[in-house]
């Protein structure tokens, strides 16, 4: 075969079967776009925004005035991306940032940012408190059930 017909053959191969198809034809080329996700610099910058949008915090009197930013779209135990925490990040309600850092949360899940990210499977929303110091803190949380003997002491079967 001549180089000639061996260009021609590579070309037809890259080229000329649909090259922007996707692997599995059944998927139109939209959605194969968006199982592929935004490019990484575009995520990652929304993550950062969020970061910065909640630096300056605001304060707290009770666990009222605390809520929770970032997180995953929605608690799952399945593997969910999620932005900055898994759990969220506890926040204080009049924190100057809190609905610019809510928007962008927003917007990282809206462009598909959570696709190919990993996730995290045993994680739930924190339980948020306010702290002495009148700043939100959390605490981590399972999403998964307790083993049945969670609530056993082990030092009733000590001698």
């Amino acid at each position: 075969m001549s180089s000639r017909n061996v260009w021609g053959m590579i070309l037809v191969m890259a080229f000329g079967c649909g090259g922007d198809a996707h692997p599995d034809a059944s998927v139109p080329p939209i959605e194969a776009s968006i199982e592929a996700g935004p490019p990484t610099s575009r995520c990652d910058a929304l993550e950062n925004e969020v970061r910065a949008a909640i630096a300056t915090r605001g304060t707290c009197e009770t666990e009222a005035d605390c809520t929770l930013v970032g997180g995953p779209a929605f608690e799952a135990c399945d593997g969910e991306a999620y932005v900055i925490d898994c759990g969220g990040v506890p926040i204080e309600n009049n924190a100057p940032g809190l609905e610019r850092a809510r928007t962008l949360t927003h917007d990282f899940f809206a462009t598909h940012c959570d696709d190919g990210r990993p996730g995290a499977f045993d994680c739930a929303h924190q339980e948020v408190h306010c702290g002495a110091d009148h700043h939100c803190t959390g605490t981590q949380r399972s999403c998964l059930p307790p083993p049945p003997d969670a609530g056993v002491d082990a030092s009733i079967d000590a001698p």
